[in-house]
């Protein structure tokens, strides 16, 4: 037997045995059932609703990228100059010292350093 033949022998069987070829009905059925919920879920993905919730958050990362790109354009105004220390001597047995700071915002800072600490 020929390789074209047995090929052909082959094909007829494998028409033979498929329990499809005369249901047609029942694939024209489920065609129809795969084609209306695909349909469905077009609905579905259009609905206004998700559309609105998609819309802000859209809107809500426009914003934030927005306001990190200005916040990083900014100059930094937090930054305090350099500021000396202003050592007071009281006139106090002790002799303890002072040293005074002053921050940008007005914060005043005073520590009084003893001498006769010991730890």
């Amino acid at each position: 037997m020929k390789k074209q033949d047995r090929d052909e022998q082959l094909r007829r069987w494998l028409r033979e045995g498929d329990p499809l070829t005369d249901a047609a009905e029942p694939t024209s059925a489920t065609r129809a059932t795969v084609v209306e919920a695909a349909r469905q879920q077009a609905a579905r993905r259009e609905s206004p609703a998700l559309r609105l919730a998609a819309g802000g958050l859209v809107a809500a990362t426009t914003v934030f990228l927005l306001l990190t790109w200005i916040a990083l354009r900014v100059p930094d105004t937090t930054t305090m100059p350099p500021h000396t220390g202003e050592i007071v001597t009281l006139p106090t047995d002790s002799q303890a010292r002072q040293v005074q700071f002053t921050t940008p915002g007005g914060t005043r800072i005073v520590w009084v350093l003893d001498p006769n600490f010991e730890i």
